[in-house]
């Protein structure tokens, strides 16, 4: 079944990211430029660190992020939100703080968990951005990943750290979102 569910979270991420895209260019979407430019650095990072460390059935995951979220990040200099508030600079300065430790330590375990907290510190600005304004994100976009993430779960044959932890936090963190873009925002009424 890895055979099968590990091709097709890669492809259902690369599609969720490529409609989530559209939803940028056309305006519904309006995405951190923070997360989507810390989450591309990462991404290159991650898979390269992800493939040495044993990745097989689940590298597919990685390699749609990789792609989807470079094409989002260059859309985002148009579109995006570029304000750079105080959540935005702290996620930076962990993302860079990550990398730094990386390069030091030269270890592809070191580098693996080093780019999974990278990526964790680049999802804050998005969820709190989605937390206060859950209209600004694409409904579908992010369900097509959370279903792509589940299907990288699947891919797992072997359940270890390096494995399966890269797949459990996408779907984690996605499923977050998801839950977040389809709340009741609650309205408050000055009387």
């Amino acid at each position: 079944m890895s055979e099968i569910f590990g091709p097709l979270s890669g492809i259902i991420t690369l599609v969720g990211l490529l409609v989530y895209a559209r939803s940028v260019a056309i305006g519904s979407t309006k995405p951190s430029q923070v997360t989507w430019f810390v989450w591309t650095l990462n991404a290159f990072l991650l898979l390269a660190s992800y493939h040495a460390s044993g990745a097989k059935e689940t590298i597919w995951l990685s390699a749609g992020y990789t792609l989807g979220l470079f094409i989002i990040s260059a859309l985002t200099i148009k579109y995006g939100h570029s304000g750079w508030g105080l959540v935005d600079k702290i996620c930076l300065v962990g993302a860079a703080a990550g990398v730094l430790l990386w390069w030091v330590t030269g270890s592809s375990l070191t580098a693996f968990s080093t780019s999974l907290i990278i990526d964790l510190v680049g999802i804050i600005p998005t969820m709190y951005k989605t937390w206060i304004d859950p209209v600004e994100e694409d409904k579908t976009s992010w369900v097509i990943l959370l279903i792509g993430g589940v299907f990288s779960l699947l891919a797992i044959e072997e359940w270890n750290f390096i494995i399966a932890w890269y797949p459990l936090q996408v779907t984690v963190t996605t499923a977050i979102i998801v839950w977040f873009v389809f709340r009741k925002k609650k309205i408050v009424t000055v009387q």
